[in-house]
């Protein structure tokens, strides 16, 4: 929750000292051990690092035993753990050279830096505005109080503020998500943005929508999600 928000703040600030940087898209992973960084010096992003954790920590492998005078900082996203040595995925990360300490020796000791979850007032705070913008205040009855016990039971511990978002969506909508599982809140958020887009389609084409536009429609849509995982 909030990983990426948090690198781009990092690295914007990084940029201000001379730093270069490059988030690794999907298809540099299929050619990483003859990736060079494009810049000196460099900080390279890798995120949601799970889904290639032996080819990344190949990678760091072969960086270490390469002759190089660059700068070079890779910068992993993950979801759980507090260090190395309890996470999971770093077995992972270096599980094809077991005997080489290149990835633990290079990683950075300290703890990882970890994002807590919002507290109740901050939450209520956001779904408050939410609703205050939407034309339905929050006032009253305890609605604000019902909505984050909702958020809890789609959300677990996490309560990410987009499901918060979702269900004071919903709420404001005429809905209640109170018997609501975390599909059918996504759902609704899926059918309030291509409300959205309907609306702009309908203006653009004289209120005729046909079936073929409308199937074309959420092609692009789903495209422009997919594109920047496929470069």
């Amino acid at each position: 929750m909030g990983k990426s928000r948090l690198v781009y703040e990092f690295t914007n600030r990084q940029r201000a000292d001379g730093w270069k940087v490059y988030w690794l898209k999907y298809g540099d992973y299929n050619n990483l051990a003859h990736w060079l960084p494009p810049a000196d010096p460099c900080i390279v992003v890798a995120d949601d690092v799970q889904a290639h954790l032996q080819t990344v920590g190949n990678w760091i492998v072969s960086l270490s035993a390469r002759l190089r005078s660059e700068k070079l900082r890779i910068l992993l996203l993950e979801r759980d753990e507090k260090d190395l040595d309890s996470a999971g995925w770093a077995e992972t990360l270096w599980s094809d050279c077991p005997y080489d300490d290149a990835v633990s020796s290079k990683c950075h000791c300290a703890d990882f830096l970890n994002l807590s979850p919002m507290s109740d007032e901050e939450l209520k705070a956001i779904m408050s505005d939410f609703a205050d913008m939407s034309g339905k205040p929050l006032t009253g009855s305890g609605h604000a109080d019902r909505l984050l016990r909702v958020l809890e039971k789609i959300d677990g511990d996490l309560r990410r503020s987009i499901y918060a978002l979702a269900i004071v969506d919903a709420w404001c909508g005429g809905n209640d998500p109170a018997h609501w599982n975390k599909e059918q809140v996504l759902d609704a958020l899926i059918n309030h943005e291509l409300k959205f887009y309907y609306g702009r389609l309908r203006n653009l084409s004289a209120d005729r929508i046909s079936g073929e536009m409308r199937s074309e429609l959420e092609n692009l849509l789903a495209c422009s999600c997919l594109i920047p995982f496929c470069r």
